[in-house]
């Protein structure tokens, strides 16, 4: 589960290893495309919470949240003015499908 506190956090670590280390921090990360829409090499992407609605297919098979559980994370192309950015996708994706993120530093 991932908090904004937690990504402030997170954010401050990856800073603080640039700051004090000579070589560039480069992050890869391997993700799951559960946005719904295609990602191309080159997006700018940003987190942002599980709409369940949206996904008329979860919501037929009975999959909820409920009250208790964690909130689901997703990924979906930036905004201009977004703050919510993690980085870029190097690789194309359908929905379902894993992909290459380089995570920006912070």
């Amino acid at each position: 589960m991932l908090r904004e506190s937690n990504y402030a956090h997170l954010c401050a670590i990856l800073s603080h290893l640039l700051i004090h280390t000579h070589a560039p921090l480069v992050c890869r990360c391997t993700l799951l495309n559960n946005s719904g829409t295609i990602l191309y090499p080159g997006d700018m992407l940003e987190w942002t919470f599980y709409n369940q609605k949206s996904y008329s297919s979860a919501a037929s098979k009975g999959a909820s949240r409920g009250a208790s559980n964690p909130r689901r994370v997703t990924v979906k192309v930036a905004t201009a003015a977004s703050e919510r950015v993690i980085g870029r996708a190097l690789s194309f994706a359908k929905p379902g499908e894993t992909f290459d993120l380089l995570l920006k530093s912070c």
